[in-house]
């Protein structure tokens, strides 16, 4: 069976309400997700020192990266899709201007293979889950390195079929979780561990023979590895929703630049400030990098400075201000509101490998997920770190359990709305394709839910242009839900706008040409002849910075056939403006950002 292959991102159902907490506070915990995948590579990667499209400017292991999704454009956000795919751009860069790396200028250029004292381990913008004590199925997504075995489980792709014993792509792939209980995990503390493949490198087919929506990187990785550079690229970082502005550090809906918090290679850090591969580190606007995580808070570098290396990183920034971590004491106590949770994993060679973790005392391996150490007066048996999922829930090895190595984590995220979730029934869809019987009767690895008529995949929506931010110092923005279409019974397609003010009205505008003009102290993104919907009010939603959202179903226009213009294969391009009183840029008004769809058959 060939599976792929979510398009579209919009309003996501919450997942069930857990024991902590009420289905309300769980909604306004979590993120809304964003709208594209961003990630790293290590040094010895194959396509570092590639031009990035966007620029030219050749790719370094410090860097940020998308995905460039034709037929879109390569240098606004996207999402993972299937192949081929191009190479893929950079999001931020790891020298002024996004990073801010000290060493990144003389890193630019340097071939597959050579360090450039710039590797990016770990990467969070600060808003990852909250991981709650039970999660529905898809909500830690990691990946894992090119050696990686992993032991099968109940769904394909996996890590095992991918991994060094299968089609051996596995270390450019991000994977999730098929189920878990309630956190916690020692080791096999689920009766059914395993993962599934959620995001491929290359989009293509592999040997084994399985297709997923790709990042643009290049899978086939060799085991064991050559000497100097990999025959394929090592996907070192991630995070899965992509940044999202504003930056909210939590519950607050406080006005915050975008920051980007990180962890070094243990060969990097020192070079950029002399940090430990075992920080945190976070750059605001640009860089550069300062402190937030000292190795130490993380029950790491107990055995000296630069012993341990932190390779894999989910935050959920709650205590606002970016060098204000303010570490979870016990697992869980970060949805309370007064610590940040910050979930880890380290490199194969860390000093802190096989020592007892802090809450079940057991050796701790590089395929682990952990959390800060738990203190010994609330029961923890070591200064080590706590294991919070054992890397054996996940289908990863471990030779603590008699399995034949370690498999190495290198990546993770958690989320607690569906990132790929093409048909917005609340499941991603690799779940949905692997375990739920979503269907796909035609066997080209779709949900049918998600294509056209004619079995062809729909051309999905992609945002543009610059929002005007609002009063509340929120900054609205555009997401969708379904799937705009011509046909005579069409499903809904929701044109969303987010973060937007509360009970003040606003309209839909569109156009068929994209635009970026200065508009009353924003930009206008939709060039004129510009159409404008009947007025409405935005309706409460239990999330994001204001708690309101637009929600307009744009295929009851289409239906309407009042303008003749918006048929099949037309390309749509829409904007919220909504009334705003007291506005600090003027006017009275703010603005979203733009949006652009193509209306299917």
């Amino acid at each position: 069976m060939l599976r792929a292959l979510p398009l579209a991102h919009g309003e996501r159902r919450a997942p069930a309400a857990v024991a902590l907490l009420g289905p309300t506070l769980v909604l306004g915990l979590c993120a809304h997700a964003g709208a594209q995948t961003t990630y790293s590579i290590d040094y010895r990667a194959a396509q570092k020192a590639a031009p990035d499209p966007c620029t030219g400017v050749p790719i370094t292991e410090g860097d940020i990266l998308g995905v460039f999704n034709p037929p879109n454009p390569a240098c606004v956000g996207n999402w993972p899709t299937l192949g081929p795919l191009p190479v893929p751009p950079i999001r931020a860069t790891g020298g002024p201007g996004g990073l801010g790396l000290p060493a990144h200028p003389a890193a630019v250029g340097l071939p597959p293979g050579t360090p450039g004292s710039v590797e990016v381990d770990a990467l969070s913008y600060g808003r990852d889950g909250p991981a709650l004590q039970t999660m529905p199925a898809g909500s830690y997504w990691f990946s894992v390195d090119g050696s990686a075995f992993g032991f099968p489980g109940p769904a394909v792709p996996e890590v095992a079929s991918e991994g060094v014993l299968g089609a051996r792509e596995a270390g450019a792939d991000v994977f999730t979780d098929v189920g878990l209980p309630s956190v916690p995990l020692a080791p096999f503390a689920t009766p059914v561990p395993g993962n599934v493949g959620a995001i491929d490198g290359d989009g293509l087919t592999s040997t084994t023979p399985f297709a997923y929506p790709g990042l643009g990187l290049v899978d086939l990785l060799v085991f064991p590895p050559p000497v100097v550079a990999d025959t394929g690229d090592n996907l070192d970082a991630v995070d899965v929703d992509g940044p999202r502005v504003p930056q909210n550090d939590g519950l607050a809906p406080f006005a915050s630049p975008l920051r980007t918090y990180f962890s070094l290679d243990a060969l990097s850090a020192p070079a950029n400030g002399g940090f430990s591969g075992a920080d945190v580190l976070v750059s605001t606007a640009g860089g550069p990098p300062v402190l937030f995580a000292p190795a130490a808070a993380l029950g790491l570098d107990l055995g000296g400075f630069n012993t341990d290396d932190l390779d894999a990183l989910a935050l959920y920034k709650v205590v606002p201000g970016p060098g204000a971590f303010v570490p979870s004491v016990v697992p869980l106590d970060w949805l309370g509101g007064g610590t940040d949770m910050l979930l880890f994993s380290v490199r194969t060679g860390s000093a802190v490998i096989g020592m007892p973790d802090s809450i079940f005392g057991i050796p701790i391996g590089p395929g682990d997920v952990l959390t800060t150490p738990l203190p010994t007066g609330s029961g923890g048996v070591s200064p080590y770190p706590g294991m919070f999922i054992g890397a054996e829930n996940l289908g990863l090895m471990n030779q603590r359990s008699g399995l034949a190595q370690n498999d190495e984590l290198d990546a993770l995220d958690v989320v607690c709305r569906p990132v790929l979730d093409c048909d917005g029934n609340g499941i991603e869809d690799a779940i949905d394709i692997a375990l739920f019987g979503a269907a796909d009767l035609n066997a080209n690895g779709m949900q049918d839910a998600c294509e056209d008529p004619s079995g062809l995949p729909v051309t999905p929506p992609y945002t543009y242009c610059t929002a005007k931010t609002n009063s509340l110092n929120c900054i609205p923005f555009l997401s969708w839900s379904g799937t705009a279409t011509a046909g005579s019974i069409p499903q809904p397609f929701f044109c969303l706008g987010n973060d937007v003010r509360p009970a003040q009205f606003g309209f839909l505008l569109y156009g068929f040409k994209k635009a970026n003009l200065n508009f009353h102290g924003g930009k206008l993104c939709v060039k004129g002849p510009v159409r404008v919907l009947p007025p409405k009010t935005p309706k409460a939603v239990p999330w994001g910075c204001t708690g309101a959202q637009f929600s307009k179903n744009f295929n009851k226009t289409i239906a309407a056939k009042s303008d003749p213009l918006l048929t099949a294969g037309q390309r749509v391009f829409v904007q919220y403006y909504q009334r705003d009183p007291g506005n600090p840029l003027g006017f009275n008004d703010s603005l979203t950002d733009g949006m652009s769809f193509l209306i299917a058959p």
